[in-house]
């Protein structure tokens, strides 16, 4: 009989909470929200809106795709470097990737918004959990006076209120995910659970002597768990899913502008090299000129005052491109021990000085400057592309984020539902504690309904709407930016490689010109109706002075053409995709390598390059691509593909 009176006890309890339950779900329909029934229950049972990615501004085709130079197909993203043909570059992407110290910081932000996700995640279960044993040893009072004995077991009432913004993402292209931030409500705790005096006499029995005191012991299990029955825990789940996906595309859009900085930094400092050589060997070429005309000017030979300035202007000025080229050189060096994560330090004794045999003349030597093998570019279709690209993807994260923000603000009109339960054990003595009879508990239905606060909680709904359509707006505005990126990386590659053409013919010519007219010169040859060499000055001075330009112009030109190709591989997206699955148990690389050889096969891990240092726990896997985009006129509204998360 005692337990069928306790079943039906617990079942009482049951339809009552179940009774709750029932009159939550008829205010669905009669609060005047955003959601409908309907709409509620084809979202799996969660207020607000399920994402669906929106319009977006694709580009069909490239500008230039008709450019015999441009073939459409699966380029190579992943190791984009590799078209130079230059082992030095390969080996500086690898030892950036391994030491760069911005890119370990975003690593961390990875793990940092994995460790939030975490938490958003354990807020599914009970959220208020607790375990209590309390002692206590009271004195009645001799005089008889009233006295309350006992203590309380700490215990939970309903979870805390929930967090109308729990998510939130910052603004910079690099970062994770910000701390959860919110509102925790705790109600007085439940009361204890059987602390009742034991012994004979009561409270307050004057004169009782001996049965003036009394022991209590106590011990519980408190739980506290608000029912998710409007989704407001799974939405703040989706956010913080949505905030690590995030925190893997900064991470990979530091990737490819690492990469992209480093190969620059590396052409910069060939082409400043070439610039150099250039500009000695004009130096040298100058030089027995002026000496010449300052024999003669100083031994006052007739028109030998003009001639000897202006070639001793030519020489000065050419004398002056040598410093400023060495500074630019100098920051570009500083600028790539930056990348690779070390101090500065000279790295020109390990990158060499990059002299190689000249094509044209096997008997000279010149500084080579990197250049892809072959000129053609080979691009995927554009619109995959840019959908493809970190910073894009980071910006339709920040979408999905926000989405979850108007179901978990609308979930907020709702009544909170919740249960507390407490099992216990209370006795007044030890030796009972465990005993049958010492078993207490309790447990019972909880609702909280904000129905004072409409205005507000409507007004919030509205604005995390207005919010979301802001980062609608900037989502396809970096879209745009992107295309507008790889439009004019791309433009700017193919007419640099015709840039460079012309300006290498003018240089060559250039000189062919102030070899001549030096050595007509030298052989004492005067122009027709000259009276002496003077005649030549204005010509050398002219051709000599134009040579260094053009030549100048002309190195520049050829680094343009390995420049913008970075760029435009950049635009593209490239080089995220060498992300190892598994970056556990790697460290640092302080040895002193040789930076102008690159990694061997033994040093490196069974990936293409080096990952970098990074905790016990493992960074999420590579992102897999996205499918093909859909046939012209086909829906593109579908919903984007959750990523597996561990």
């Amino acid at each position: 009989m005692h337990a069928l009176s306790r079943s039906r006890h617990w079942l009482h309890r049951a339809a009552v909470l179940v009774s709750f339950c029932a009159l939550a779900t008829a205010t669905l329909g009669q609060c005047g929200c955003t959601t409908g029934i309907g709409e509620y229950v084809r979202n799996g049972f969660k207020v607000g809106p399920n994402y669906r990615r929106p319009p977006v501004p694709l580009t069909p085709q490239w500008v230039d795709e008709g450019n015999p130079r441009v073939h459409v197909n699966d380029p190579n993203l992943e190791t984009w470097w590799e078209v130079f043909d230059d082992p030095i570059l390969n080996g500086l992407i690898q030892r950036s990737y391994s030491r760069n110290l911005t890119l370990r910081a975003a690593g961390f932000q990875i793990l940092a918004a994995k460790a939030q996700r975490a938490i958003a995640l354990g807020e599914l279960l009970p959220q208020s959990q607790s375990y209590a044993l309390q002692y206590t040893h009271s004195e009645a009072s001799r005089n008889g006076g009233a006295s309350v004995v006992g203590g309380a077991v700490a215990g939970a009432a309903l979870s805390p209120a929930a967090i109308l913004s729990p998510i939130t993402s910052s603004t910079t292209p690099i970062t994770g995910v910000t701390p959860m931030t919110g509102n925790t409500t705790t109600t007085p705790t439940n009361p204890s659970v059987g602390a009742s005096i034991g012994g004979a006499g009561g409270v307050g029995a004057a004169g009782a002597g001996a049965g003036r005191f009394f022991d209590n012991i106590s011990t519980s299990l408190n739980l506290s768990w608000e029912l998710d029955f409007w989704g407001l825990f799974r939405r703040n789940l989706e956010a913080a899913d949505a905030s690590l996906d995030q925190s893997v595309e900064n991470y990979d859009e530091m990737m490819v502008l690492l990469f992209a900085n480093v190969a620059t930094q590396y052409v910069e400092i060939r082409t400043l090299q070439k610039r150099l050589v250039l500009a000695r060997q004009n130096v040298a070429q100058q030089e027995p000129l002026v000496a010449v005309y300052e024999k003669r000017y100083k031994a006052g030979i007739a028109n030998s005052y003009p001639g000897y300035f202006q070639l001793k202007s030519n020489l000065e000025n050419t004398r002056a491109l040598i410093p400023l080229l060495e500074i630019t050189l100098r920051q570009a060096n500083n600028q790539l021990c930056t990348l690779l994560g070390l101090p500065v330090r000279d790295l020109l004794p390990e990158l060499g000085d990059g002299l190689v045999p000249d094509p044209r003349d096997p008997s000279k030597r010149v500084v080579h400057i990197p250049k892809p093998r072959d000129e053609a570019v080979v691009v995927g279709i554009q619109g995959d592309l840019l959908l493809r690209r970190p910073d894009v993807q980071a910006a339709e994260q920040q979408l999905l984020i926000q989405s979850a923000q108007i179901g978990i603000s609308e979930a907020e009109m709702y009544p909170h539902i919740g249960v507390n339960g407490s099992i216990g054990l209370a006795a007044n003595s030890l030796n009972k504690l465990f005993s049958p009879g010492s078993w207490t508990g309790s447990i019972g239905p909880s609702l909280t309904w904000n129905i004072f606060n409409y205005g507000r909680l409507l007004a919030n709904v509205r604005f995390q709407n207005r919010i979301y359509q802001q980062f609608v707006a900037l989502y396809q505005n970096t879209i745009l930016n992107a295309n507008l990126d790889a439009e004019n990386a791309m433009v700017a590659y193919l007419q640099s490689l015709e840039q460079s053409r012309h300006l290498q013919e003018s240089a060559d010519a250039a000189a062919l010109l102030t070899a001549y007219l030096i050595r007509q010169f030298n052989l004492g040859y005067l122009p027709p109706g000259a009276l002496d060499t003077g005649a030549f000055i204005n010509q050398i001075f002219t051709a000599s002075n134009f040579q260094v330009t053009q030549q100048d112009a002309a190195a520049q030109a050829e680094g343009n053409i390995a420049l913008n190709l970075i760029l435009l591989y950049r635009a593209m997206g490239g080089g995220w995709q060498i992300r190892p699955p598994d970056m556990r148990h790697f460290s640092p690389d302080h040895s002193p390598d040789d930076l102008s050889l690159p990694l061997t096969a033994a040093q490196l891990p069974s990936v293409e390059v080096a990952p970098p240092s990074t905790p016990i726990e493992s960074l999420p896997l590579p992102r897999p691509l996205p499918l093909p985009a859909p046939a012209p006129g086909a829906e593109k509204q579908d919903a984007v593909p959750t990523r597996k998360h561990f």
